[in-house]
C-alpha cells in the first residue's frame, strides 16, 4: 500500500468518526485531528502545537491537498469534510490567495458540486447548496 493509500484510508477513518461517532468524544477527537491535519491557519481555528502531517505549511497547500481528496475520495464523509473545511479556508484566508488560485477554488468545487448533486439524495442538498453559495461568491 503506498503512502498516498495510507493517508487517503487515515482521512476517510477519522471522516467517518466525525459524522458517524460511537461517543460525542471520538467525534470531536476526530475533529481535531482533521482540523490539525487540514489547517486554515486562522488564530481562531488552532487547536493544537503540533505541526500539520502531510507536509502543509501553507493555506494554499491545505486547499490542494483538500482539493486532491475531494477529487479522489468516493466517501460523502470525506468529500463534506473537504468541502467544508476548503469554504473554512477560503473564508479564514481569502486575502492571501492570488486571483488565479480564487478562480481555481471557485471552479474546481463548482463542477464537483454537479458531479455531487447528480449523486446525492435530496437531505444533502441543502448543505453543498450553502456551500456552493459561498464559492459563488468569490
Amino acid at each position: 500500500m503506498s503512502q498516498t493509500d495510507e493517508r487517503f484510508l487515515y482521512v476517510s477513518s477519522l471522516c467517518e468518526q466525525l459524522y458517524n461517532p460511537k461517543s460525542s468524544s471520538e467525534g470531536e477527537q476526530a475533529q481535531r485531528m482533521l482540523e490539525n491535519s487540514f489547517p486554515t491557519f486562522s488564530d481562531s481555528t488552532s487547536h493544537s502545537d503540533n505541526p500539520p502531517p502531510f507536509g502543509i505549511r501553507t493555506p494554499t497547500d491545505t486547499a490542494n491537498a483538500l482539493r486532491i481528496i475531494l477529487e479522489n475520495s468516493p466517501s460523502p464523509y470525506v468529500q463534506t469534510f473537504a468541502l467544508s473545511r476548503l469554504k473554512q479556508l477560503v473564508l479564514a484566508q481569502f486575502t492571501l490567495f492570488e486571483r488565479e488560485t480564487k478562480i481555481q477554488l471557485r471552479n474546481r468545487p463548482l463542477s464537483h458540486f454537479t458531479k455531487i448533486m447528480q449523486k446525492i439524495n435530496s437531505s444533502y442538498s441543502v448543505r453543498y447548496i450553502s456551500i456552493r453559495v459561498c464559492f459563488c461568491s468569490l
